[in-house]
Parts: C-alpha cells; structure tokens; sequence
C-alpha cells in the first residue's frame, strides 16, 4: 500500500497529540515537545528541582508553577513560573 503524499497545507509533520486530564492537546512544535519532555524526565530523575516563582516568590505548595522556556534548544534551562505570572509572560 502507498502512501499518500502530503501537502504543504496539510498537518505538519511533528504533531504529537497528548491527554492531559481529558484534555487531548495537539503539540505542533517538535523542539517544544522535546524541551519538555527532556525537563520532565529530568525532573522525575531528581537531576532537575521544581523552585519557587521567580515573580512572587510563591511555592510549589502555594501555587501551580510552570516551567517556563525562554530557548527550547536549552531544555534544562527553566525560568520557574506560578500559572498567574506565566499566562503575563505570554500575553
């Protein structure tokens, strides 16, 4: 059976489709779904710590923090964020 060939216009060609508490996500960006995957196995490892907001200063106990990517070809390089000052970054 051949395959058929894809178009420009269609789905690119790094779509990962993940579940994240019901919610199916679909992560376009290869380098973006590879960067936080390498901070999460990391972190599992005990190699990588999640910190304190460097915003307000909140901690993991206090608040969701987001491990945020300024360079996606530096995974390990996070800027620690609460939920509340990464949707700022971002908007």
């Amino acid at each position: 059976m051949r395959r058929k060939r894809r178009s420009s216009l269609e789905t690119p060609l790094y779509t990962h489709r993940i579940t994240l508490q019901g919610t199916v996500i679909e992560v376009v960006d290869e380098l973006k779904y590879q960067a936080h995957r390498l901070m999460w196995i990391a972190i599992k490892a005990k190699k990588l710590f999640i910190h304190r907001c460097e915003v307000c200063n909140k901690s993991p106990d206090e608040t969701k923090i987001h491990g945020h990517h300024e360079d996606y070809t530096k995974p390990l390089e996070v800027n620690w964020l609460c939920a509340y000052h990464h949707h700022l970054v971002h908007n």
